[in-house]
């Protein structure tokens, strides 16, 4: 089968629309030229079988080429010719006129309950998270003595137009921890200014560390960091040793080694479209849940299914992923185009270079392959949610609310850890697919712009990539030199 004949046989089909076949056959013209054939009635069907980077340089190369010539290709085009061609393909597939690679199947865990028994146990890190090391020595906000809860509200009141309601409530949680530690470990009831003795706080560090087996650890570090920020934000004269104690302590040692977590974002799409499929199937009424909202459990099955898929195509951070507003931050222009947007103190850094940061992106432009699951989530799932007729946030628990930090962690870990039997944590996703996206590109600045990082962030945190990329170019320097005329490196 040629190319020509894939688009024809897909609108016969009607699983692509008639009234844009002539767009189809204006970017199927671009790719067969591209790959160096006539027209798309003389290019072979062969683009499964190469990476999807192998046709997109090809096409990029394509228009450069015409731009020399004097035939300039505007960026709407070349945009929607990939977004058409993504989207020949992947309908294609699913019709099955294109062979794909046999993926490893998932697994098949038992029921829920059961499967959290068994993962609880064989957990890797309980020697950190279990026996006395859950046990509860924090002070509750509410059990604060009066001096820290004034302490702490002039502080709420002088920073609240620059921090989230959320933000605090995340700094208050690691401030309780070091208060129930002076008033339960060390007898002491506490007081606004121990927040901020560098003597009490270097003892918590050194007592949480060795209550841990560490030497430090990253609530300990978290402690003093936030402490030397207070003070700093209030004016007062601890500020500077604050920060200078911060800096004295080791980095702790990493508990979670990513490299025993990761996944590829392959496999980590074959979770989702398991999920939607799950979602797809006709539900019961066996359940009061279901009595009560009929189609709720798929429907959040389904769910699940498109938060992996956005976040596979927009690696954002969870938090922005669960806080998405419709019409605000997921709205669709008056072209039809879905676009998400997210502005200042919805951004981890809400102002970068004195402005505000703005993350903004035209879904159906740079991510074309979400746009019809998340139409169908719109159309058939989410208004089978709790509270989807008055809440505007378009994903909810079961409860019909936005869901929290540590509900939608355990929503998508779980998922994927059933499936295909690995332990993962949502905010992997984004350095999975930075690190993926810079092998391929070697494009720091990209990665980036899609994660809304600094491209200085990007080369720290992904230095060892570019370390890897120089020992290659070292190791065929030396395979050269020592041994001319020898087969290059291959790795």
């Amino acid at each position: 089968m040629f190319l020509a004949d894939l688009v024809s046989t897909l609108v016969e089909r009607e699983a692509l629309p008639r009234s844009i076949l002539k767009d189809l056959r204006t970017s199927t013209n671009y790719l067969a030229l591209a790959l160096g054939y006539a027209d798309p009635a003389s290019c072979p069907i062969d683009l499964t079988t190469k990476p999807h980077t192998t046709w997109v340089t090809a096409l990029n190369a394509h228009f450069e080429a015409l731009t020399a010539q004097g035939r300039t290709i505007g960026t709407s085009t070349r945009n929607n010719t990939r977004t058409n061609l993504r989207r020949i393909l992947r309908v294609a597939g699913e019709q099955g006129l294109l062979s794909v690679p046999v993926e490893e199947p998932l697994l098949a865990p038992p029921t829920r309950t059961a499967w959290r028994s068994t993962y609880r146990v064989t957990g890797p890190y309980r020697h950190i998270y279990t026996g006395k090391n859950r046990d509860a020595f924090g002070l509750p906000q509410r059990q604060w003595p009066p001096s820290v809860q004034a302490g702490w509200q002039d502080y709420q009141e002088r920073l609240r137009r620059k921090i989230r309601p959320v933000t605090f409530q995340t700094y208050a949680g690691r401030l309780s921890s070091y208060l129930g530690y002076l008033a339960h470990i060390v007898g002491h009831e506490p007081t606004w200014e121990d927040c901020f003795d560098a003597e009490k706080l270097e003892a918590f560090v050194s007592w949480h560390g060795a209550r841990s087996g560490r030497e430090s650890t990253t609530l300990g570090l978290s402690v003093v960091i936030g402490a030397a920020a207070r003070a700093k934000a209030l004016g007062l004269p601890q500020a500077r040793d604050l920060a200078a104690l911060s800096r004295s302590f080791p980095k702790p040692d990493t508990v979670h080694e990513k490299r025993n977590h990761s996944l590829s974002l392959e496999r980590l799409l074959q979770v989702a479209r398991d999920s939607l499929a799950q979602g797809r199937i006709p539900y019961g009424t066996n359940t009061h849940q279901e009595l009560r909202n009929p189609g709720s459990q798929r429907a959040g099955r389904f769910q699940k299914g498109v938060m992996l898929t956005m976040m596979l195509h927009v690696p954002v951070r969870p938090r922005n992923i669960r806080e998405i507003r419709l019409n605000k931050n997921l709205y669709k222009d008056d072209d039809g185009h879905w676009h998400l947007d997210f502005r200042g103190k919805e951004l981890k850094v809400a102002m970068r270079n004195g402005k505000e940061n703005v993350y903004q992106i035209d879904l159906n432009v740079r991510a074309a392959g979400l746009i019809p699951v998340l139409e169908e989530f719109l159309a058939d799932f989410r208004p089978k949610l709790p509270g989807a007729d008055t809440s505007r946030y378009l994903f909810l628990t079961r409860h019909g609310r936005m869901f929290s930090g540590t509900a939608f962690r355990d929503e998508i870990a779980e998922m994927i850890a059933m499936k295909t039997g690995k332990r993962f944590f949502p905010h992997l996703i984004r350095t999975v697919w930075a690190s993926t996206y810079i092998k391929k590109t070697g494009d720091y600045t990209g990665a980036a712009v899609m994660l809304g990082d600094t491209v200085q962030m990007v080369l720290k945190a992904y230095h060892d990539i570019e370390v890897e990329s120089y020992q290659d170019r070292a190791a065929d320097f030396i395979t050269n030199l020592l041994y001319p005329g020898t087969a290059k490196r291959t790795g």
